[in-house]
């Protein structure tokens, strides 16, 4: 079946020109009286006249009016009317001007208005057209009482109610009164004399008016407005009443209204109609679909009772849209009209109409396809509550919306290519991150330093060196003992003196011999130690600059396309010269030089310097075997000294020897000085924190950078700060200090955190006192948490504890450290706070307002917003003050469509366009759509009927409310 359409509005309320003020040659001064009907309907529709008062003086020319309503057919609204000079006034009388409906009888008006003011031609011939007047409030009840509205010239239009003086106290009271009584509408002569009405007239006395300005023609052959009056309604009479509960939202003085001219430059974000019916072939017999509906640039409210196709036709917009919430839909699925084995979806298609002229079509059993652009941002039912439901914190769908809201508020130009808010803050935060690597890898060094010290200052490691010093002089001790007794060289026997001299000699030769090789060897150990640390060094640094390469190579494949989008030359701003070759050779120098010491220490090379020594000893104990027994025991002797002495200076060792008396001497001796060095390493280390937590400064100040549109629009929005109360900010937050800390530290070991409970308690109580956007307050709570560390806080005389100690058994204490000072459970966040409480501490209904909010407030985005049921958990107070208003907005910067059982988002919002949703089971599960303004009497009916529950149950709802108010 096609749609169903009321009174040729079925887009609803629309912007169109009126005039409400007009005469025609009736007029008794009307300046051109050869004028015809048909020149007045063709200079009025010329000028895109929707509807017109005709107001002549004193007169209302029933056949003029009449024949002006035949020629103006469907294109013209012709409303009777009269304009009275009254009583009131100074130097000028007070006009007042009678609007009556266009389905009004306007003799039988006449006639009333005859006899009731002495308007008969009698009356006026015996006055005079310019001495005729009519008392102000008798002629203003007489009007209301045959239907129609008042009008008064105001501001500083000639005939104003300003006429009367405020000079005296009672006269300001008259008017005042007249105006609250008797009076409907504002004419003023120009749109300047507005802001005097609104900021001081209204607030006095409490009331607004619709403000119009009229073109009070005389002439239609020079048919001029100073301005058009706009207003927001169906041309008719019943649309004119609503400018009097709506006088802001339905009346608009100026060229052209906001929204038409939005309309006419975004004519790619605003639905004009969508269209549903069967697929051609198809067999299925029921009838469901078969509507075109036109839809509003404005708000749409879709109505209907349960199950009457009204999520239908928002999935369908959703559907065309290419939403990302498919999944959410509640009827186009698989449970409903997508079922598998029927899938009645695919018998049915649906086509979108932009204003600009474009359309797209799909079956209703389309699959979204996730690389078009998403056209329309649709929030189902089913959605919105699971996301509001879903547990509070980062990552989550609620979160990924918030920021989806708050990147609308990112700049073409600032977002820089990048198609979110955190693609964006990773491109931006890129740099500042790498530079915190760095500084953390080099606080991880200078924490084993520290770890190192505090080993070295512990009691135990004094008493252990202590304990290695006495055994070493125990050994000392024991070796002087060891001393080999002094034997005297041997006379030699006069017999055998010739013969042992000479042996002697070859000794004492070959002794010289070996103490030199014994020196050379020495000497290649020492060389082979300093060399080796030499080859070390260079193979580490041949490595250091192996890796700054890679690291250049990576900076040049990163920083080239940023180079060449400024046309600059990459390599005439950064030129790295890396020349390894000094460093081989020495490197190549000192593994030939090592090779040629391992040869000469190698006893299976001959002629090698070890060998060399072993042959040497095997002389001199040959030749010790061929001397006589004295002078064998004194040879004996001599070898036995020279091994004490070696063994003695092995026990004395130096500084550097591990192990020696003078290297456990020396580390004694040095402790004295540790607390000093110790304290140096902290200080480093504060410093080096302190640059970390300038850097996650620099990150937050970037997030606040990223984040300061959307904050100033919160700020700058009355309705979001004041009336909503929503309050922005990005801060620095504790992102999982104490998960991370009880990772290293054992609630089961003596310390201020022993006990699950109490440990977990004594922590909170630190970090309830630090505010982490101060680095002052953070490095105070790390210096807590150490001395919490170092002693044991259960206990009244605070006694020492090793932190050691109180690790787990995988947990070391420079990975403790680099985890505190390190500050990486520091997160920039922003915060959203509703009335002063954080979205995790707000029930899964308010957490849905505030999305709402950030929906119809914040968003930044342009394309249609359709939404499911948003009053949904939410109660009517809610609402009222909260989505209401905010709805009421939203529909000043992109077109709104909302599927509601609230008469307070269709009628208090005061909807352009409502849309009837009916399915009639019994004619083949027809669904259909009737749609208008709120105001069309069809329309009104279906609200009062679906949303009030009927005109009986409203009335009888509305005098006990009355009858509370009375008590």
């Amino acid at each position: 079946m096609t749609n169903s359409t009321t009174a040729n509005y079925p887009r609803g309320s629309e912007w169109r020109p009126w005039d409400l003020h007009f005469h025609t040659p009736s007029s008794y001064e009307y300046r051109n009286k050869s004028i015809t009907a048909e020149g007045i309907i063709n200079a009025l529709k010329a000028a895109g006249v929707a509807a017109v008062a005709i107001t002549d003086h004193h007169n209302i020319d029933v056949a003029c009016i009449e024949r002006l309503k035949k020629l103006s057919s469907d294109e013209l609204t012709i409303f009777p009317g009269i304009e009275l000079r009254t009583e009131l006034g100074g130097r000028e009388s007070v006009h007042i001007i009678g609007i009556f409906p266009e389905t009004a009888d306007a003799s039988y008006i006449w006639t009333k208005l005859q006899g009731g003011l002495s308007l008969t031609p009698a009356d006026i011939k015996a006055k005079g057209d310019d001495r005729v007047y009519v008392p102000f409030k008798m002629a203003a009840d007489l009007i209301h009482q045959l239907g129609g509205l008042v009008s008064v010239h105001a501001g500083k239009k000639s005939n104003s109610i300003e006429n009367i003086s405020n000079a005296l106290a009672f006269k300001q009271a008259v008017k005042e009164d007249l105006a609250k009584e008797c009076v409907d509408i504002l004419e003023i002569g120009r749109p300047q004399d507005a802001a005097e009405y609104e900021q001081t007239v209204f607030r006095a006395i409490k009331r607004r008016f619709p403000l119009v300005v009229c073109s009070d023609n005389h002439d239609v052959t020079h048919y001029e407005r100073k301005s058009i009056t706009w207003i927001r309604s169906d041309p008719t009479f019943e649309g004119l009443r609503q400018i009097l509960n709506e006088p802001e939202g339905r009346v608009y003085v100026g060229d052209l209204p906001p929204i038409v001219r939005r309309v006419a430059n975004n004519r790619t974000k605003y639905i004009k109609h969508v269209t549903i019916s069967k697929v051609a072939g198809s067999t299925i017999s029921e009838v469901w679909f078969d509507n075109t509906v036109p839809l509003n640039p404005g708000l749409v409210a879709i109505i209907g009772n349960k199950g009457s196709g009204k999520s239908a036709l928002s999935d369908v917009i959703g559907l065309l849209g290419e939403t990302r919430h498919a999944d959410s839909f509640s009827f186009l699925n698989e449970k409903k009209f997508r079922q598998p084995k029927l899938n009645k979806a695919r018998n049915f298609q649906a086509t979108i109409a932009w204003e600009n002229g474009t359309t797209s079509q799909k079956t209703l059993d389309s699959p979204i396809n996730d690389t078009a652009v998403e056209t329309i941002k649709y929030v189902p039912q089913n959605y919105l509550e699971t996301i509001c439901n879903e547990l509070p914190g980062g990552g989550s769908r609620f979160d990924e919306e918030l920021k989806s809201v708050i990147f609308s508020h990112v700049g073409t130009a600032e977002r820089l290519g990048t198609g979110s808010i955190d693609q964006l803050i990773g491109y931006r935060t890129g740099e500042i991150a790498a530079r915190l690597d760095l500084l953390r890898a080099e606080l991880r060094e200078i924490n084993a330093e520290v770890t190192s010290f505090e080993e070295r200052l512990l009691p135990a490691f004094r008493k252990t060196l202590h304990a290695q010093l006495a055994e070493k002089r125990r050994e000392l001790d024991s070796h002087d003992g060891a001393k080999p007794g002094v034997i005297s060289k041997p006379d030699l026997d006069p017999e055998k003196q010739s013969e042992m001299a000479e042996v002697a000699a070859a000794i004492e030769k070959e002794q010289a011999t070996r103490v030199s090789l014994e020196k050379q060897r020495t000497a290649l150990v020492e060389q082979e130690t300093k060399l080796t640390r030499r080859l070390a060094v260079a193979t580490k640094l041949i490595a250091k600059l192996a890796n700054f390469k890679k690291q250049h190579e990576v900076f040049v494949s990163d920083a080239a396309t940023e180079f060449t989008e400024l046309g600059l030359s990459l390599e005439a701003a950064v030129q790295v010269s890396i020349d390894t070759g000094e460093i081989e050779a020495i490197k190549g120098q000192v593994q030939d030089r090592l090779k040629e010491i391992h040869s000469e220490l190698d006893l299976n090379v001959s002629s090698s310097l070890a060998a060399r020594i072993v042959e040497s000893e095997g002389n001199l104990a040959s030749m010790t075997a061929a001397m006589d027994a004295p002078n064998q025991e004194y040879q004996n002797y001599l070898a036995a000294v020279d091994t004490w002495e070696k063994k003695l200076a092995t026990l004395l060792g130096d500084e550097q020897t591990v192990g020696s008396y003078k290297c456990l001497e020396s580390q004694l001796q040095a402790l004295d000085e540790m607390p000093a060095v110790l304290q140096a390493a902290c200080d480093r280390r504060t410093e080096k924190a302190k640059e970390i937590f300038s850097g996650i400064e620099s990150l937050a100040d970037l997030y606040k950078t990223l984040y300061r549109p959307v904050q100033l629009f919160i700020e700058q929005h009355p309705l979001a700060k004041k009336g909503l109360q929503l309050d922005f900010t990005v801060s620095i937050v504790d992102g999982g200090f104490e998960h991370g800390f009880f990772e290293f530290v054992s609630q089961a070991k003596k310390g201020s955190f022993l006990g699950v409970e109490e440990g977990r308690q004594s922590l909170k109580t630190l970090l309830g006192k630090t505010d982490w956007n101060s680095r002052e307050s953070g490095l105070s709570f790390l210096n807590q948490v150490l001395e919490h560390l170092s002693r044991d806080y259960r206990q009244t005389n605070r006694p020492a504890v090793n932190v050691r100690d109180q690790l787990k058994k995988e947990g070391t204490t420079s990975a403790l450290y680099d985890f505190l000072f390190s500050f990486g459970y520091l997160k920039p966040r922003y915060r959203l706070l509703w009335n002063e409480r954080e979205l995790d501490e707000l029930s899964p209904g308010e957490r849905g307002t505030v999305l709402l909010l950030f929906y119809l407030l914040v968003d930044n985005d342009n394309t249609p917003l359709v939404i499911d049921q948003p009053e949904e958990n939410l109660d009517n107070q809610t609402v009222f003050n909260i989505l209401v208003p905010a709805t009421k907005e939203a529909r000043d910067r992109r077109q709104i469509i909302i599927v509601t059982h609230n008469p307070n988002l269709a009628v208090v919002c005061d909807a352009d366009q409502i849309i009837y949703a009916q399915l009639d089971k019994k004619a083949g599960n027809c669904v259909s759509y009737i749609s208008g303004a709120i105001e069309n009497p069809v329309i009104n009916r279906k609200i009062l009927d679906v949303l009030e529950g009927t005109r009986p149950a409203f009335d009888n709802r509305d005098a006990k409310y009355q009858a509370l108010d009375e008590e």
